[in-house]
């Protein structure tokens, strides 16, 4: 028998009736998220998701804040090691200067003639006085050469050039007359030199060999270094620390 149309059909105010109301279906998810949180398994499964995601930021932001510590503690630590090394070695250069400074003091008053040939039985406050009186021209008395005396060992080998002749006035007026006479020497195998420290000989060595090709001369002057340059520019060095910062162009 057919079925009749009208009996199937709804009224809009019964579908109204039908529908479910919003606080249940929120009282319902509420109890599923209830009963999910009450599950460990879940929770499990959660804990580790949440872990993993965390896990490798978290490490990276210690790892970078305990590397930037260690970065700026290095570089503090290391800066403070060169600030100590610079200071000691100030230190160091201050003392060398000084002690340096009083050897050359010593030597205040001495003179070294090269080039004079030697003989066995030579005196050489003689040979100086001679030198003195007949090549600069210069008349000063025995008593004003305290000692004299050749320097280093004698050689075996009569090609090597003869030993130095060190000089030490009985003052320094004396010396110094000496000295300005110097260039009278010119033209000859003989010269008149200061008698320096081993450290300002090496030094001015090493200056003339750096400097080469842009001095113009070079001398020395109670102790002091002096450079002429190809532009006419003079440098004096009194300490040996001075060489350090030096700049020639």
């Amino acid at each position: 028998m057919p079925q009749d149309k009208d009996a199937t059909k709804v009224s809009p105010g019964d579908a109204k009736k039908q529908q479910i109301p919003g606080e249940v279906i929120q009282d319902t998810v509420s109890k599923q998220i209830d009963a999910l949180f009450q599950d460990c398994d879940f929770i499990c499964k959660i804990s580790k998701l949440l872990v993993d995601s965390l896990i490798e930021p978290i490490k990276r932001a210690i790892t970078n804040s305990i590397t930037e510590s260690v970065k700026e503690s290095l570089k503090y630590e290391l800066q403070n090691t060169v600030d100590g090394l610079e200071n000691l070695q100030r230190k160091y250069d201050d003392v060398e200067d000084i002690l340096d400074e009083q050897e050359q003091y010593s030597r205040r008053n001495c003179l070294v003639v090269f080039g004079v040939p030697e003989n066995d039985r030579e005196n050489t406050d003689e040979v100086i006085l001679g030198i003195i009186g007949k090549k600069l021209k210069l008349e000063i008395q025995p008593g004003e050469i305290d000692r004299s005396h050749r320097l280093g060992p004698k050689s075996n080998n009569k090609k090597e050039k003869p030993r130095g002749i060190i000089v030490k006035f009985a003052h320094y007026n004396i010396r110094n007359k000496v000295y300005r006479a110097k260039k009278e020497l010119k033209g000859s195998a003989m010269y008149i030199l200061e008698s320096l420290t081993a450290k300002r000989v090496k030094l001015l060595e090493d200056l003339r060999k750096k400097f080469k090709d842009k001095l113009a001369a070079s001398w020395t002057q109670d102790g002091r270094i002096y450079l002429l340059t190809n532009s006419n520019q003079r440098h004096v060095l009194s300490k040996l620390s001075a060489a350090k910062n030096l700049r020639i162009h």
